[in-house]
């Protein structure tokens, strides 16, 4: 049997629903909150790690449903860092990853570098 495509995030836990289900969450003005995971503002940075909502995971064993990514706050790039998880728990755990990360690089926001990429 196929997995879902689409999921809800109830409290830590993940649920598969169909295609009119995440239409009908969706349409909620609270989706943007329900998304965010984790947001931290570390040397001008800003890590962020949220719910997809759509399974990333295509031709992975488990549906992969968070993301976290770095974005440099004073000039709107995105730092060439990317993690995806199945679960809330490792969403928590790549989020730290992520913030040591950019602690252990000591990056300079206002100056940008080959490792980031504008945001269209």
């Amino acid at each position: 049997m196929r997995r879902p495509y689409y999921y809800l995030l109830e409290g830590k836990e993940i649920k598969g629903v169909s295609f009119d289900e995440y239409l009908k969450y969706a349409s909620d003005e609270n989706i943007l909150l329900n998304k965010k995971i984790k947001r931290d503002i570390i040397n001008g940075y800003l890590v962020s790690t949220v719910f997809l909502f759509i399974d990333h995971g295509v031709f992975e064993e488990k549906p992969v449903l968070f993301e976290t990514m770095i974005f440099n706050m004073s000039n709107y790039t995105i730092v060439n860092y990317q993690e995806r998880y199945s679960t809330y728990d490792e969403s928590l755990e790549g989020h730290e990853r992520a913030i040591q990360y950019v602690k252990n690089l000591k990056l300079d926001p206002d100056v940008k570098t080959e490792s980031e990429s504008k945001v269209d």
